[in-house]
């Protein structure tokens, strides 16, 4: 058979077609765009965490940027807006908790109300000895149902965390100030795109599928968020329970009382109450991390909480006028230690050698450095938690390693009297530096040249002869008591002392 060739010719496409075909690619783009948006299925798990209602998702956009929860009507199969998500993080001011923001997805439905909290990235000082502790049941899911016009008060509104308040107001501010601005710039629009919000493309079906039946909240243009109007130290005084305020009173009353009169009775009462209220019932207590923070994050730290805030004064105030009070008295770890030194046996009680301890006491400025140096650096390296055990002792940590640390720790202290204190603390340390522009130091008199009853009762080993270490010295008062009660050579007169001794010589003043 014969076959005829036929001739193959492309086929020309004109202009128009051409137009049309692209113009309907642009509108399969368009519509992709818009309904499946490019969220991942990781994403999306995570938004229906904290907006469970919806089963689809736009990419974050907008401003402030959100991501807008949709649901699918069964009968007719359009989707209709139900609500945002949004990370506090994206969200101006962001709120600083010990060390850092803390970032919080949050859900909210058009009618202003929480659908949902999960806490996402944060790096708190404390979360080395607790763990992952904003994520333990129930501190996200308290959250849920509550409207962004709440006030958001720990310990009001939301329950806090003992021993992590300012974490936790971080947490309720950022929610509360970012859900607001959410709520002012896509609620005031009855189909939930606000004055500003997110742009559409056209009059895409997006926009015509998000109104919802029933009446939306109407917000008042230009309303800031609460307490916009008050600074920060003011916020914190209305947020601080009275009775911490005053139960803190009252042990700085007690130190002083029983540092001003070397009252022995007054001081073991302190003692007794600094361990059982800063270290087991509040938690307030001063710490190197504290330090570390304010240098990382600025002071601002201490205005968060105004116990801190306190606290941290009267430190500063007593160790510029007289020295360590703090660590005498208003120390929980040290403390503790005092109480188990007083309460094991002397004869299981050993005294570092002089030249031992004169060379140990540099190891905690070591430490100190230790601590620093990598927040000077800008680096995420942390050892403190390895440096205070009082944290894991005080905050009941989990770890083996750091329970291990603090029974090491104990057992040293019961050998050595306040071997923590001496050789290891790193806020010792910074206070024993700030001892060098001390006013007020402990009195010494012509006897102390020849007496050692003073040095041998020192706790911390601070005195030799008629020398006293100041940056070493806790004022405890042991040798101010021996003075005042005359204990050792004082009880004589000085022409008394002259006449026994040989080549004596005046101490120095």
């Amino acid at each position: 058979m014969n076959f005829r060739r036929i001739p193959w010719r492309p086929a020309r496409v004109g202009l128009l077609k051409l137009c049309v075909i692209a113009a309907a690619v642009v509108l399969v783009l368009a519509v992709g765009v818009v309904f499946a948006q490019g969220v991942s299925p990781s994403e999306t798990l995570l938004l229906r965490s904290v907006m469970p209602d919806a089963d689809a998702f736009t990419e974050r956009q907008g401003g402030p940027p959100v991501f807008r929860g949709y649901r699918t009507d069964v009968g007719s199969g359009e989707r209709e807006l139900i609500g945002y998500a949004f990370l506090t993080s994206d969200i101006p001011p962001e709120h600083d908790g010990y060390s850092a923001p803390i970032e919080v997805l949050v859900g909210m439905d058009l009618d202003g109300t929480l659908t949902g909290v999960r806490v996402g990235r944060y790096r708190e000082s404390i979360i080395r000895i607790w763990g992952d502790f904003l994520r333990r049941p129930g501190v996200q899911e308290q959250f849920t149902g509550k409207r962004f016009t709440d006030s958001f008060r720990v310990g009001e509104d939301v329950a806090g965390i003992t021993r992590a308040t300012i974490t936790m107001r971080a947490m309720s501010r950022g929610i509360r100030d970012s859900a607001w601005q959410v709520a002012q710039e896509y609620l005031d629009q009855p189909d939930g795109s606000g004055g500003t919000g997110i742009p559409a493309i056209g009059d895409s079906a997006l926009d015509r599928s998000s109104s919802v039946g029933g009446d939306l909240l109407s917000l008042e243009e230009g309303a800031p968020p609460f307490e916009d109007d008050q600074s920060l130290l003011s916020r914190t005084i209305s947020e601080t329970p009275p009775m911490r305020v005053v139960a803190l009173g009252m042990l700085f009353a007690f130190a002083m009382y029983a540092f001003w009169r070397k009252d022995r009775f007054m001081r073991w009462t302190t003692l007794v109450a600094t361990v059982a209220y800063l270290g087991f019932i509040d938690g307030g207590f001063l710490s190197i991390s504290h330090v570390a923070n304010s240098i990382a994050a600025g002071p601002s730290l201490f205005a968060r909480d105004l116990p801190l805030l306190m606290l941290g004064a009267f430190t500063v105030a007593t160790t510029v006028i007289w020295g360590r009070i703090f660590c005498g008295l208003l120390y929980p770890f040290g403390a503790f230690q005092i109480l188990i030194a007083k309460a094991v046996p002397r004869q299981y009680q050993r005294r570092v050698p002089q030249a031992i301890h004169d060379r140990a006491i540099y190891v905690k400025y070591a430490v100190l450095a230790a601590v620093l140096v990598p927040v000077l650096l800008q680096s995420d390296v942390s050892v403190f938690q390895y440096v205070e055990p009082f944290g894991t002792m005080f905050f009941a940590g989990a770890s083996s390693t750091l329970m291990a640390i603090l029974l090491l720790t104990l057992l040293a202290s019961a050998v050595v009297p306040q071997f923590y204190c001496r050789y290891v603390c790193p806020l010792g340390a910074a206070f024993g530096l700030a001892t060098f522009v001390t006013l007020s130091r402990i009195k010494r008199v012509d006897q102390c040249s020849i007496c050692i009853v003073c040095e041998l009762r020192c706790p911390t080993s601070a005195i030799r002869g008629s020398e006293i270490d100041f940056k070493e010295c806790i004022r405890c008062d042991v040798c101010d008591v021996n003075l005042i009660e005359r204990s050792g050579s004082c009880r004589h007169s000085i022409e008394e002392i002259r006449g026994r001794l040989k080549n004596w010589q005046s101490a120095p003043n």
